[in-house]
């Protein structure tokens, strides 16, 4: 099975002490964070 998680995605507008968005895949054992900044 595969996990697909949205992280960060609380807002548009960039906030100095809150972390940018990305996605976590999860798939069996393995994990993969997945961050374009």
């Amino acid at each position: 099975m595969i996990d697909v998680t949205l992280l960060g995605t609380g807002s548009p507008i960039p906030d100095p002490h809150r972390a940018g968005p990305s996605t976590l895949v999860q798939a069996g054992d393995e994990n993969y964070l997945v961050d374009a900044g």
